[in-house]
């Protein structure tokens, strides 16, 4: 399946515990196809399995070509 699990943020930001944080729901989107509208920082920090070759490729300083900068572009590609 594919997809992503959400969850509120604003309330996730309003718990006081962790307690109050499990009980926040989770929501799943089963899609097709999924697009994410992210920086490629969060995308490989956050997003994907850090045991992935191309994750643990992208955290090499010496192999990235990409540079973390306050600035973005959006660019929509399709991920195998």
């Amino acid at each position: 399946a594919k997809g992503v699990r959400v969850q509120n943020t604003s309330a996730l930001a309003e718990c006081t515990s962790e307690a109050e944080k499990a009980h926040v729901p989770v929501t799943e989107i089963l899609s097709k196809n999924v697009v994410c509208a992210t920086s490629i920082y969060n995308l490989y920090n956050k997003f994907l399995p850090q045991d992935l070759p191309i994750v643990q490729q992208f955290q090499d300083p010496t192999q990235r070509t990409v540079r973390q900068s306050n600035g973005h572009v959006f660019l929509f590609c399709k991920i195998k």
